[in-house]
């Protein structure tokens, strides 16, 4: 029976790669439709979740993406109830983040949406076969992380410090 899917066995690596990442970007838009939540949304509500009254320049540096970009993602979030920004006392020009009760009502979803999403991507695999894939994925990661570091690559300087 052929592959539905079609996917080629001779796919190189990064292919492959790409190919999770993005039917992971997909599956995830699904279960988020029902929160009005995005993909692009779903590591900032997470990540307050867990680092209450963090601050947006935190949130730049911790994801890598500009100000600009993740001042609109945090006010969409506030706007739709999720997050609560407040202006740090100290600090003025800083805005303080919470993730709002809509968000904490929902967090134990929200983590099951990712959860969800790792069921189905190791499916076919057995515990020991996902046990050596995420083995085989951290050193992979440590290795490119490492290599951009080596050669100077300052972000991938701060990626590699946080993990």
């Amino acid at each position: 029976m052929p592959d539905p899917c079609n996917l080629p066995e001779d796919l190189p690596l990064g292919a492959l790669i790409s190919v999770i990442f993005r039917t992971r970007i997909i599956i995830l838009n699904q279960h988020l439709r029902q929160f009005g939540l995005s993909y692009g949304q779903y590591p900032i509500i997470v990540y307050l979740l867990d680092h209450e009254n963090t601050t947006q320049e935190m949130l730049v540096k911790k994801f890598h993406i500009d100000r600009g970009t993740i001042a609109r993602m945090v006010k969409k979030l506030e706007d739709s109830g999720y997050v609560i920004r407040r202006t740090d006392p100290v600090n003025r020009r800083a805005v303080r983040l919470f993730p709002a009760a809509k968000a904490k009502e929902i967090a134990r979803e929200l983590i099951g949406v990712d959860q969800e999403w790792e069921k189905i991507v190791t499916s076919s695999l057995t515990e020991p076969e996902q046990e050596h894939l995420k083995r085989v994925m951290y050193t992979m990661s440590s290795a490119v992380l490492h290599h951009l570091h080596e050669t100077g690559c300052n972000e991938c300087r701060e990626l590699s410090s946080e993990e």
